[in-house]
């Protein structure tokens, strides 16, 4: 998720520190900031990319087969879980189902996707966006408990446990994964 938002931040500053970046979003022809950044700076190349998509995924890793990646940094996520759907009494799986898909199997079918880029580069650093919603021993509010928090904070907790796991194993292969949690935005 480049096109917005701590995507979109990420992209600048990469872009215009020299990196050679590779924005992703979903819609690319929609994303006019993250274009507009894309024509001032040569060094960045935007590619359509749905994490929810295993062909995209696997499309995308593909065409870059090969290319040292030093950072593959995952942000793509969604907090669709507010509202109908998502409330007790009102439990929609097929949001439960998109939500777990997009912020978590999404992102680790990304890093299987481009582990070797991974691992042929220099740094060798894999992180992912997360949330202080995923604290555990976070004090629920009131307007938290009636909010998003049954789909959402889970999904987050997993992506957690899932990055803890990565980097266990990886460890020995000289990657090193993170997750870094930058608060509301």
């Amino acid at each position: 998720g480049s096109n917005r938002g701590i995507g979109f931040a990420f992209t600048q500053y990469y872009a215009q520190n020299g990196w050679t970046v590779i924005a992703t979003a979903r819609n690319p022809g929609d994303a006019a900031d993250l274009n507009a950044l894309a024509s001032q700076h040569k060094n960045v190349a935007i590619e359509q990319l749905d994490v929810t998509d295993e062909a995209s995924i696997k499309a995308l890793a593909a065409k870059y087969k090969g290319k040292p990646i030093d950072l593959l940094l995952n942000n793509a996520a969604i907090n669709d879980g507010a509202g109908k759907g998502a409330v007790l009494g009102d439990f929609d799986v097929k949001l439960f189902e998109r939500e777990m898909r997009t912020n978590v199997f999404g992102v680790l079918q990304v890093c299987q996707s481009f582990l070797e880029n991974v691992e042929a580069s220099e740094m060798k650093k894999i992180v992912a966006i997360t949330s202080p919603s995923a604290v555990i021993s976070r004090p629920m509010s009131v307007s938290a408990r009636r909010a998003n928090t049954y789909f959402y904070r889970p999904s987050k907790v997993a992506l957690n446990m899932s990055m803890k796991i990565l980097a266990a194993e990886l460890r020995d292969r000289g990657v090193t994964v993170g997750i870094v949690h930058p608060g509301g935005v």
